[in-house]
């Protein structure tokens, strides 16, 4: 069926995020990526040391769903990684959309 596909890891049980980049750059020429799979995905990118920016749209708008995860979810293993400050654009809807981008350490 001409489906292109890649492996990133040893087994089904897990997945070496670096690696897979890595593939994607070499075999398709992918060079950006935007990873918003929700708060496990991008929590397991962040772990990787993978995630050199973070774009946040922030709405005027509370629910008080406890149910509703962060955009991160670590399984509260601590993550160093600092990120500053970039950018900030108001919305049209009364929300903003803030860029950080990861420091060095």
């Amino acid at each position: 069926m001409n489906i292109p596909y890649i492996v990133g890891g040893k087994d089904d049980t897990s997945i070496d995020f670096a690696l897979v980049l890595e593939k994607l750059r070499k075999l398709f020429n992918i060079t950006t990526l935007v990873v918003s799979g929700g708060a496990t995905v991008n929590g397991s990118f962040l772990k990787a040391g993978l995630v050199d920016e973070v774009s946040l749209v922030i709405s005027p708008y509370i629910s008080g769903d406890l149910s509703i995860k962060g955009p991160f979810n670590t399984f509260a293993e601590l993550i160093d990684q600092k990120f500053k400050f970039y950018s900030l654009e108001a919305l049209a809807d009364g929300g903003i959309h803030v860029i950080f981008h990861k420091q060095e350490n």
